[in-house]
């Protein structure tokens, strides 16, 4: 009873830890589509679920300790919230049938049940005002993982317990979850939450992105020439006695959790990753070829006052990295955004954009901000904002395809979307996200 009094009170603290820091990536303009919906608003959710046809998650309800929790998060009886309820059949395909639920360890009916309990009241037309996915916290946190309070990185953000988050929308009469089709746009409005009944499971993820290119054999090349990439940025920091603005932490640390004082944190991201055949496709047969394209280009070292030392540039490997995984901000001779300036000076707060693959779409993402209102040089200079640097289209089989913002070369198409990592997709490309003017011969 005591260790079950704590688990109920270290939820209560994650979930309430979260209740002030919500925020969506960015809101569109309504779209204003109709989706049809079960009223039920004379009834609880708790009721509607208990009168459902989800029989075996309901079963799982009765078992859990999610009455209780729920209890424990409303203290005051205000509080809403949304179920995402599984179907029998859904429930069967992954395994639970009557049996195994009888039979599984109630610790772990909370950990499904709390996955699929979001902590607001979610209805149809709240999904039916934005063409964007709604963002939703579960109840279900990961200790001991921290991620940013805020949708920004750098500046003053404090860490917060991590929680799985959903990443809801309703199109075409579907609903999706976290980029994929997940039911078909049932749902039953109560008037203290709502439940949306899912014909398929919502995979959860358990790995953060750079365990799933350790084991993923399609971007073997990817991983080696990020290893090597990162060398030589540790060679240039020993030789200038500096630390380079965020380069100090290698492109394969940004993919993993990194220590913060005692804490472990992440951060939220998508990556358009490409696999072999995309670095075959430009050229590089072997990892011999891409380490001679590394060493092609680098920053450049100027000594100025009392021998201080400032890297201009970047990497040539950089630049070829760098839309796949750092949204365009490292760019060899071009310090990103700014022709010339200093490694060190071109970083601002930038948003930590997740983007599954139902909104990889133009009128959708194209003003989505990476980097809002930053300056150079900092005191002075006007200030620059930084879009999503992508086009996306669809090619004649219906395939999601992108290449860079005014780039001539081959657009990339996604041959697999909506790799489930902790810190967001993974989108596989099959040719290079080559830069507007950049020569690779």
């Amino acid at each position: 009873m005591k260790n079950f009094k704590l688990y109920m009170i270290a939820c209560l603290l994650a979930v309430l830890g979260l209740a002030g820091c919500q925020k969506q990536e960015f809101t569109p303009p309504p779209i204003g589509e109709k989706v049809p919906y079960q009223d039920t608003l004379n009834t609880t959710w708790r009721q509607a679920l208990a009168q459902s046809d989800a029989k075996l998650f309901y079963q799982a309800w009765q078992r859990s300790h999610m009455d209780s929790l729920i209890r424990t998060l409303n203290t005051t009886g205000q509080a809403k919230f949304t179920v995402l309820a599984l179907s029998d059949a859904a429930l069967q395909a992954g395994g639970y049938d009557a049996a195994k639920i009888q039979s599984m360890p109630v610790r772990d009916l909370d950990t499904l049940l709390t996955y699929y309990t979001l902590r607001e009241r979610i209805t149809p037309a709240t999904l039916a005002a934005t063409n964007e996915n709604y963002i939703a916290y579960s109840l279900l946190t990961r200790a001991p993982l921290k991620v940013t309070s805020t949708t920004t990185l750098n500046t003053g953000a404090t860490f917060v317990p991590y929680v799985y988050k959903q990443y809801l929308q309703l199109k075409n009469g579907k609903t999706y979850v976290n980029g994929k089709v997940a039911g078909s746009g049932k749902s039953a409005t109560a008037k203290d939450g709502c439940i949306f009944f899912l014909d398929n499971m919502v995979f959860k993820p358990t790995k953060n992105i750079l365990q799933i290119i350790q084991t993923d054999p399609r971007f073997s090349m990817f991983l080696a020439i990020l290893t090597y990439s990162d060398q030589l940025a540790n060679d240039t920091i020993t030789k200038v006695g500096r630390v380079m603005n965020n380069r100090a932490v290698p492109f394969d640390k940004e993919f993993s959790w990194t220590p913060k004082s005692t804490q472990n944190y992440v951060y939220f991201t998508t990556a358009f990753l490409p696999t072999n055949d995309a670095f075959i496709a430009a050229g590089f047969n072997t990892l011999d070829d891409l380490k001679k394209f590394a060493r092609r280009g680098k920053p450049t070292i100027v000594t100025g006052t009392g021998n201080n030392k400032t890297l201009y540039g970047f990497y040539a490997i950089d630049s070829l990295l760098t839309y796949h995984c750092y949204w365009g901000m490292r760019l060899y001779n071009t310090g990103a955004i700014f022709p010339g300036s200093p490694y060190t000076s071109v970083y601002g707060d930038y948003n930590a954009p997740v983007m599954y693959s139902n909104i990889l779409d133009n009128s959708i993402v194209q003003n989505y901000v990476i980097i809002n209102s930053l300056a150079y040089p900092p005191a002075t200079g006007p200030n620059y904002t930084y879009y999503v640097p992508f086009d996306f289209s669809r090619n004649a089989s219906g395939n999601i395809q992108m290449r860079v913002k005014g780039s001539e070369a081959t657009p990339a198409t996604i041959t697999e979307a909506d790799i489930y990592t902790l810190m967001g997709p993974i989108h596989a490309v099959d040719h290079l996200l080559i830069p507007k003017g950049f020569k690779i011969r």
